[in-house]
């Protein structure tokens, strides 16, 4: 949905909350449901490269072993890492 590449949905891998402070005062409370999810049609004119959204800076494909050079989210890894052994046994 944020990407521009339309995707099949999966099983649900994590349910997290982060609770913010907003400026000038009190907190923005997010739940997110992140789903396994794989790549269903590409668009003629994207080559399957995802597109970042107005709330990122990037998105793109990077290799396994990249994910300690990247600045991340705080608890993100986990959550893929339980993404990836959900693939891996839904084969």
């Amino acid at each position: 949905e944020e990407t521009g590449l339309a995707v099949r949905c999966g099983a649900l891998v994590e349910v997290v909350e982060r609770i913010v402070p907003r400026d000038g005062g009190g907190r923005w409370h997010y739940v997110i449901l992140d789903y396994l999810a794989a790549v269903a049609a590409v668009p003629a004119d994207a080559a399957a490269a995802p597109r970042p959204g107005d709330d990122v800076n990037d998105a793109r494909w990077v290799p396994w072993s990249a994910l300690a050079t990247l600045p991340l989210t705080d608890g993100l890894v986990p959550v893929l890492e339980r993404a990836r052994a959900l693939a891996a046994a839904a084969g």
